[in-house]
């Protein structure tokens, strides 16, 4: 069945505030104090009558293959910088001494199709994760753009998520682009599960790098997405 495909690039600016509450420094998975939305932009498709002239005569048989693109409704790329302070204050938010700056941001940003992940649970996704995430987008493993096709090789470098040791090259991971080409140095992509079942797609900071487009990120994240829906962000920074 002919399937028509749509992609969303969305640029974001997470702008964290680290809590140092009495005398405990608090580096843990949270979500963004706020999130500041870009411009989204997508693939321009055209399906205007117009098409490519080929020279025929008749009598002849020729052979000729065909080229075209096609947009996913499956995945969707998000991409920015990370910003914020670290600020000393109690419960009420009374502010005792506050720094400016992150300084070079190291960690992780993660998304889930649920507000909720039981991250003391995570750990990399495995096969059944993977099929019921593919059954969720509406694909099969046979599918180009499928889970499987998509994370194809444990090839990351080692992490902490929640206190969780994530050892380099252990769970299915794939790496977004740079400069509209594959780059197996940055931006490497973690597909990771809650113990109830949640998928979460992750993605490891590099500070100021080069994107798919060009422009210095720290961050880019390839989420699926039911065609529509909603994503909650997560990060954490270590």
């Amino acid at each position: 069945m002919e399937k028509k495909y749509m992609k969303a690039m969305f640029s974001l600016t997470l702008v964290l505030g680290l809590l140092l509450s009495g005398v405990w420094f608090v580096f843990g998975v949270q979500a963004p104090s706020a999130i500041i939305q870009g411009a989204s932009s997508r693939m321009n498709q055209s399906y205007a009558g117009t098409g490519s002239s080929l020279g025929a005569q008749a009598g002849n048989v020729t052979h000729i293959d065909l080229a075209g693109t096609q947009v996913t409704t499956h995945w969707a790329g998000f991409y920015g910088n990370i910003s914020g302070n670290i600020t000393l204050e109690d419960s009420s938010g009374a502010v005792f001494y506050d720094w400016t700056g992150l300084g070079t941001p190291v960690g992780e940003v993660y998304a889930s199709n649920t507000s909720t992940v039981t991250w003391s649970s995570i750990a990399c996704a495995n096969a059944d994760n993977m099929t019921g995430l593919d059954t969720f987008l509406g694909m099969t493993a046979t599918d180009a753009d499928s889970v499987y096709n998509t994370y194809g090789s444990p090839t990351h470098g080692g992490f902490s998520v929640a206190g969780t040791t994530i050892t380099a090259d252990t769970c299915n991971s794939t790496n977004a682009y740079v400069n509209s080409a594959l780059n197996a140095a940055y931006f490497s992509q973690v597909l990771l599960a809650d113990g109830n079942n949640v998928p979460v797609f992750g993605t490891l900071l590099n500070s100021s790098a080069t994107a798919f487009n060009g422009a210095q990120v720290d961050f880019q994240l390839l989420t699926g997405v039911p065609g529509t829906g909603t994503l909650y962000f997560f990060i954490e920074l270590g």
